[in-house]
């Protein structure tokens, strides 16, 4: 524990990060334990949680993890609701965004079909119901975005007849209608509805 502790004081020495600013205000502690499957542990690699607070990158904390040790515990501060984001060095999700407050105890489940050098949405979430809104708005918007996109593709065949195209050009100016309602609703209220 004094190993992980000394390495993390390290990090954020050597990229010069300011933790300092939240030292001292437990109730701004949160944790996040994260699980991985076999396959993404089949090498050994890290797992860093960072965010950007107020222009600055903030090196929360980071684990290692292989094919015997799977589960691990990090740990940050943040000022209020905020997201952070998880990176694994070598296999599974590029990114992993969550969302955390002050007092947060997270159990996040990455799985082998999270594999993939993407960002992903990952619903296997317990103890932060602001990262499962975000992944329900986010599936949501990915929806939308492609009924629209799928109408708009359509209206660009070239067989069409005026009347073909104006249907679905209609469609498609719905579609898109939903689509940016949707994000302006979600921007307003911070619910995916």
């Amino acid at each position: 524990m004094k190993k992980i502790a000394l390495v993390s004081l390290m990090a954020f020495e050597a990229i010069g990060v300011s933790a300092q600013k939240w030292v001292g205000v437990p109730e701004n502690r949160f944790a996040v334990t994260v699980k991985i499957d076999s396959a993404i542990a089949s090498e050994p690699q890290k797992m860093y949680m960072y965010s950007m607070i107020e222009r600055e990158m903030q090196l929360h904390d980071s684990i290692s993890f292989d094919s015997i040790h799977r589960v691990g515990t990090m740990h940050g501060y943040v000022p209020y609701e905020y997201n952070v984001n998880l990176l694994l060095q070598r296999r599974g999700p590029q990114c992993v965004p969550i969302v955390v407050k002050g007092g947060d105890s997270i159990t996040i489940h990455i799985g082998d079909e999270d594999d993939g050098f993407r960002l992903r949405y990952i619903d296997k979430v317990e103890g932060s119901s602001s990262t499962l809104e975000m992944v329900r708005y986010q599936h949501r918007y990915d929806s939308l975005r492609q009924a629209y996109l799928n109408q708009h593709n359509l209206s660009q065949l070239y067989n069409l007849s005026d009347a073909q195209r104006d249907s679905i050009n209609a469609i498609a100016k719905k579609e898109k209608d939903e689509f940016e309602r949707y994000i302006l609703e979600y921007a307003c209220t911070g619910k995916s509805v």
